[in-house]
């Protein structure tokens, strides 16, 4: 197991070392932290040799949420992490490593209800991302909409609980739980330093 754990180490140093370095080392976007992500969770899954409802849903969950970060990003809404841009790789390998751990164990809660409501969830909280890409005229028309403050903020938390439930009952679930909102704080955090919130207002 420790070699995959190093083999998760090195592509997300790569993934995100290269992100950095094109940003002259004084920011990274979050897709490459969801990028690496991805691509250790497909590593993982193929290494382990477990296809089952989790293995295959966390895959896409994380893939899914890194094409919209990439759309986003089309229409001018980037989320940029420019301040302890170390704790990004650490996030990003905790996530990593978890995921190997929760596929490895995922048989112990494939047959329980609770990650099969992941998905539902999980596509709430994309809509919510999404809702994010409308301009200020076109909130205003959709009247239940207009009252929906900081919706990249909201949507990426219910993403964050989504993934959260998905790894309920699998071992050291209670760790990931941790993981998972210390990360979420993180994000929220580095949303704050962001302007685009009132970019994509106007």
């Amino acid at each position: 197991m420790i070699i995959y754990v190093f083999i998760n180490i090195a592509i997300t140093i790569c993934v995100l070392g290269f992100d950095l370095y094109r940003h002259h080392f004084k920011q990274l976007t979050f897709n490459s932290v969801l990028l690496s992500i991805v691509i250790n969770a497909i590593i993982n899954s193929v290494v382990i040799e477990k296809f089952n409802f989790i293995t295959f849903a966390s895959i896409i969950f994380f893939l899914s949420w890194t094409i919209l970060q990439y759309y986003l990003n089309r229409k001018h809404i980037y989320l940029m992490i420019s301040e302890y841009k170390s704790l990004a790789f650490i996030f990003a390998i905790m996530i990593s490593c978890s995921l190997f751990i929760t596929f490895e164990s995922s048989d112990q809660s494939v047959y329980m209800s609770i990650p099969y409501l992941a998905p539902a969830i999980f596509i709430i909280g994309l809509i919510i991302d999404f809702i994010s890409t409308f301009s200020k005229n076109e909130m205003n028309h959709l009247k239940f909409l207009s009252k929906l403050q900081h919706p990249i903020m909201i949507g990426h938390t219910i993403i964050i609980i989504s993934i959260i439930l998905l790894t309920l009952l699998t071992s050291f679930w209670y760790i990931f739980i941790i993981i998972y909102a210390l990360f979420d704080i993180y994000l929220l955090w580095q949303l704050k330093h962001n302007n685009f919130e009132n970019d994509l207002k106007k």
